[in-house]
């Protein structure tokens, strides 16, 4: 398997169990991260309570959750989640059809991060640590960037090189 592709699959695997379904789900069921009447079950309270320690610190917006961040974090759930698991699948057993659904998650992504931090630079919910939350986010700029780039130029992504004889 390429390198970046070993990468790509490594960020796909860790974002559909540990964001889509668990931080990214949350805000859609706590409506109130300060005032939590019943805990849900998943993702468990200790997890829980250190991210909005951490958000208080350097992530108002994630405690704020206007409906637009809300929307995003369906977004997650219902779009990217399913992606995740389509492209470790497709990733695993080379599947050039996954091609389409890269660029679209890319270009989806990118949109979204586009708006998340600007708010989260420069809103009214802005970070009170920009750098913090700049290298915390910087992720799905990059990797859906560099993916995008990958499957645009790749019309067979898992195609082996060809590697030429030089005389």
């Amino acid at each position: 398997m390429k390198p970046f592709l070993f990468f790509v699959l490594v960020f796909c695997i860790v974002n559909f169990f540990f964001i889509s379904y668990t931080i990214s789900a949350e805000p859609l069921y706590v409506k109130d991260p300060h005032n939590v009447e019943k805990w849900p079950i998943w993702p468990p309270r200790p997890l829980l309570k250190a991210l909005y320690a951490y958000a208080d610190m350097t992530d108002p917006l994630l405690l704020a959750r206007p409906a637009w961040y809300k929307s995003f974090m369906c977004l997650e759930v219902g779009f990217f989640g399913p992606f995740y698991a389509l492209a470790t699948y497709a990733i695993l057993k080379k599947k050039d059809w996954i091609r389409i659904p890269c660029i679209v998650y890319s270009c989806v992504m990118l949109t979204k991060m586009w708006a998340l931090l600007a708010e989260e630079l420069f809103g009214v919910t802005k970070s009170p640590m920009p750098l913090a939350t700049l290298g915390e986010h910087i992720p799905w700029v990059f990797i859906p960037l560099a993916l995008l780039v990958y499957m645009w130029r790749h019309e067979h992504p898992f195609a082996e090189e060809k590697k030429t004889k030089s005389h």
